[in-house]
């Protein structure tokens, strides 16, 4: 259902609305998995009650969002987003990155929640790998434990988007499922769940932080999951995690046989991807994939 557009011209799309100029990229490393525009309509019939329009997030009346703050029982806030009223929705757990924390993601979980998902957005201390991992897998499996209370439903698309070291955080934890999934070995915090239907990294250091460098291997680290979808977004004008980065990781995913969507956005640099609010080719990117995977 999606097609790979491979030697074309970007076509440049110019938006009044947000000030700035996007190009759609093409070529052999400037990539993106355009679905066709029957496919999403059809696609998105599957998922109930999500708000998915034909060419542009605009194409149906956002829904009215309610946001709560809860306290999870491993530590630290968790922000929920939601649509206003009864239903029933997919679900997205939303990781910032280092140094940062909810509130820096709270226009892009709006703008998801008002396209038909519950935005799960955690706190979690990000002063060394480990920690941090920890504080977003806990997270996770608290999630998947209170995600019904508030109008998720784990029988359709999970998802989870992170930003800058969220990205890299969200992929581990993901696509780990030896360690994390219900079978895995990891027991530092409640059971074990399901591993996600969709990864959308936005803006991750994979292989370069300032002058520390490392490596990335999902064959190595015996990464699986491989029924995810991941969505690698990436700023063309990011000088902290630049895009050569999630170039590089969408082409060793690929190696590792995961299907792999690579989105560029010209423009763009590390923060604006997300802040205030993520940008439209993101953003419905993200729900033509929760979409495709509730068929």
């Amino acid at each position: 259902s999606r097609l790979r557009r491979r030697g074309r011209t970007p076509p440049t799309i110019n938006s009044e609305e947000f000030g700035w100029t996007k190009a759609v990229s093409g070529g052999p490393r400037q990539r993106r998995f355009v679905m066709r525009c029957l496919n999403r309509l059809i696609a998105a019939t599957a998922v109930a009650g999500l708000a998915v329009g034909c060419g542009s997030t605009g194409g149906a009346a956002p829904l009215s969002v309610t946001s709560t703050v809860l306290s999870q029982e491993t530590g630290g806030e968790i922000a929920v987003f939601a649509p206003e009223g009864e239903g029933s929705w997919p679900v997205v757990y939303a990781l910032h990155g280092a140094s940062s924390n909810w509130q820096r993601l709270a226009g892009t979980a709006s703008e998801l929640a008002s396209h038909g998902t519950v935005v799960f957005a955690p706190n979690y201390q990000t002063a060394s790998q480990p920690q941090a991992l920890e504080g977003t897998e806990c997270g996770y499996r608290f999630v998947h434990s209170i995600a019904g209370d508030h109008g998720g439903d784990l029988d359709q698309p999970v998802a989870i988007v992170g930003h800058s070291f969220g990205a890299f955080l969200g992929l581990n934890i993901g696509l780990d499922a030896a360690l994390y999934g219900p079978a895995g070995t990891y027991d530092a915090c409640f059971t074990g769940a399901p591993r996600p239907d969709l990864i959308a990294a936005i803006a991750g250091c994979y292989y370069q932080v300032e002058d520390q460098e490392f490596d990335f291997d999902p064959v190595g680290w015996g990464w699986a999951n491989q029924q995810a979808e991941l969505i690698l977004v990436a700023g063309m004008e990011d000088i902290d995690c630049e895009a050569w980065q999630s170039e590089d990781a969408s082409a060793a995913l690929e190696l590792a046989g995961y299907n792999v969507e690579l989105v560029e956005i010209a423009g763009a640099d590390h923060g604006s991807l997300v802040f205030p609010v993520a940008d439209e080719e993101t953003v419905q990117a993200i729900l033509d994939a929760i979409a495709a995977a509730g068929r």
